[in-house]
């Protein structure tokens, strides 16, 4: 389903999977990791008001806003500004 109401079970725990040292901010994105990004970038359902994704990029050291997120993407070499 992946959208904002869904976060909690599905991409949220995804995120830590993908991230599980909440360091994204240190280290350049496997390739695994930037497709995962990249999927939830996409999907607008994932960014609307619904507040506890933010919750998710966090612990995983990431932007919690779409377009830092997709800045982050095309730049996959350099570690994330949180």
């Amino acid at each position: 389903m992946a959208n904002d109401f869904t976060v909690e079970r599905d991409w949220g725990p995804f995120m830590l999977r993908a991230f599980p040292d909440g360091n994204a901010g240190e280290a350049a994105l496997t390739d695994a990791q930037h497709r995962l990004l990249s999927a939830i970038a996409a999907k607008g359902d994932c960014w609307g008001n619904i507040g506890n994704k933010i919750t998710w990029l966090r612990r995983a050291g990431l932007p919690t806003d779409r377009a830092s997120l997709r800045v982050l993407l095309v730049n996959p070499d350099r570690a994330a500004d949180v």
